[in-house]
């Protein structure tokens, strides 16, 4: 997502910290919230994870803000596989791919 100008990718990713904090309820409004300790990627780093319980699917989500652009990665996984680590380690080389052929966003 391209957002024109920094301010308006950090509120997005400020926003997104707010909405989908950790919790351990399945019946809060996004289920059970877990934020993904991740090295960070580009100029910010948020991921997060989300089921409806111990026997829930999950959805692993990381986005990661390079000046005024959020790139995003959203999969859904069954329950006894996490793909935590292989969502960072793609949108790791995703990002590096992309600054290489275009440059960074300023």
């Amino acid at each position: 997502m391209d957002f024109g100008n920094v301010q308006g990718a950090q509120k997005w990713l400020d926003s997104q910290r707010s909405l989908y904090r950790a919790n351990n309820d399945p019946h809060t409004r996004a289920g059970v919230t877990v934020n993904l300790p991740t090295e960070r990627i580009g100029d910010d780093t948020f991921a997060y994870q989300l089921s409806n319980g111990a026997s829930g699917d999950l959805y692993t989500n990381i986005q990661a803000r390079s000046g005024f652009v959020v790139y995003g990665i959203g999969i859904d996984s069954g329950p006894q596989y996490s793909v935590g680590p292989r969502v960072v380690g793609l949108m790791t080389s995703l990002t590096a791919r992309e600054h290489a052929v275009c440059g960074t966003a300023a």
